[in-house]
C-alpha cells in the first residue's frame, strides 16, 4: 500500500504501480499522440507469396535468351534467330512511389527488330520458361520445344541460356505510412487514444488501416537533479476480438528533473501486425 500524495490525502491507495493515480513516491500519467489512416506497400509482389505479403522496390534483370523463329509447324525450317539481352534495374522511389525505368533488352541477330528497349521484366515470349521461381527471384531458362507464336510463326529456344528477374529493397509498413506525411495529432472524444494497431494482412492484399502511437509521461514528486527510469506498460490482443488484454511488456525511457514536476520525451508503442498494443500506465522509480 502507498499513501496518497497531496495535503488533506491521508487514506491508502491500493492501486497497481501502473495505474494513471496520484499514489507512491511519483506520480506519473500517461499521455499519448497518434498517426491513423490508411497506407499501402508498392512495388514488385514476391514470386512466393509469404504472410503477409511482401512488395519489393526494384527489381534487377540480367542474363540472355535465344529464341529462334521457323517457317512452318515443328519448327522444321530455321527463318531466323534472335539473342535477347537483359539488363538493368527498374525502380520505386521510396518516398514517393515514382517509377524509374532503367531496365532494358537488347535484340540483336539474323531477325528484324534488332534495338535496345526499355523493359522491367523478361515477358513475352519467355513468359513459360520459368526454371526455378523463390520469393524474391525468378530464374528463366530455355526450354528447347517448339510452338506456335502467332499466326504462322513457330518459335523454339535453345536450353542453355538463362536469364533472371531478381527482387531487392523491400517496402515496409513503416514505409508505406510515412508516404502519407501524417502529422502527430491528439485522438477525438470517446476513443482510446494510447492503443496501437495494424490488422494482419492476407495474401494479395497490400493495403491496410493502422494507428501508430507514441507515448510519454508526466511525472510530479521528483526531486531535482535526480535520474529516473520511467516504465511504460503494455498490454495486447489480437486486432478487432475485444478479448480481455494480456500483459505484452514494457518500454522505458530515461528522465532528469530539474522541477518537481517534468514530461518525458516521446516513445514509440511497438505495432505488431495483427495485434493491438495498449499502454495501461507507467511507473517511475
Amino acid at each position: 500500500m502507498n499513501r496518497l500524495k497531496g495535503a488533506g490525502k491521508t487514506k491508502c491507495c491500493p492501486c497497481d504501480q501502473f495505474v494513471n493515480c496520484d499514489c507512491g513516491p511519483i506520480a506519473c500519467s500517461v499521455e499519448c499522440q497518434w498517426q491513423a489512416g490508411t497506407a499501402t506497400l508498392c512495388g514488385y509482389p514476391e514470386y512466393v507469396p509469404s504472410s503477409p505479403p511482401k512488395k519489393y522496390r526494384k527489381r534487377t534483370l540480367s542474363g540472355i535468351m535465344v529464341g529462334n523463329s521457323w517457317n512452318s509447324a515443328g519448327c522444321s525450317s530455321l527463318n531466323c534467330t534472335s539473342n535477347y539481352t537483359f539488363s538493368g534495374i527498374c525502380s520505386y522511389d521510396k518516398t514517393t512511389c515514382a517509377l524509374t525505368q532503367n531496365g532494358q533488352r537488347v535484340e540483336t541477330g539474323t531477325c528484324p527488330g534488332n534495338g535496345t528497349y526499355p523493359q522491367c521484366d523478361i515477358g513475352n515470349p519467355f513468359a513459360n520458361d520459368v526454371l526455378v521461381v523463390t520469393p524474391t527471384t525468378r530464374n528463366f531458362s530455355n526450354g528447347g520445344a517448339c510452338y506456335q507464336l502467332t499466326g504462322s510463326q513457330w518459335f523454339s529456344r535453345p536450353s542453355s541460356p538463362t536469364a533472371q528477374e531478381a527482387l531487392s529493397d523491400e517496402d515496409t509498413e513503416d514505409d508505406a505510412i510515412a508516404r502519407l506525411g501524417l502529422g502527430w495529432g491528439g485522438c477525438p472524444t470517446g476513443c482510446i487514444t494510447c492503443t496501437s494497431f495494424r490488422p494482419l494482412r492476407t495474401p494479395g492484399v497490400f493495403s491496410f488501416s493502422f494507428r501508430k502511437v507514441q507515448a510519454r509521461a508526466n511525472l510530479n514528486g521528483m526531486t531535482p537533479g535526480n535520474s529516473y527510469t520511467v516504465t511504460f506498460k503494455l498490454m495486447f490482443r489480437p486486432y478487432g476480438t475485444g478479448i480481455p488484454w494480456a500483459f505484452y511488456g514494457t518500454v522505458t525511457v530515461g528522465f532528469t528533473a530539474t522541477l518537481v514536476t517534468g514530461t518525458t520525451s516521446w516513445v514509440d508503442v511497438p505495432a505488431v501486425d495483427g495485434y493491438e498494443i495498449l499502454v495501461s500506465g507507467c511507473s517511475a522509480e
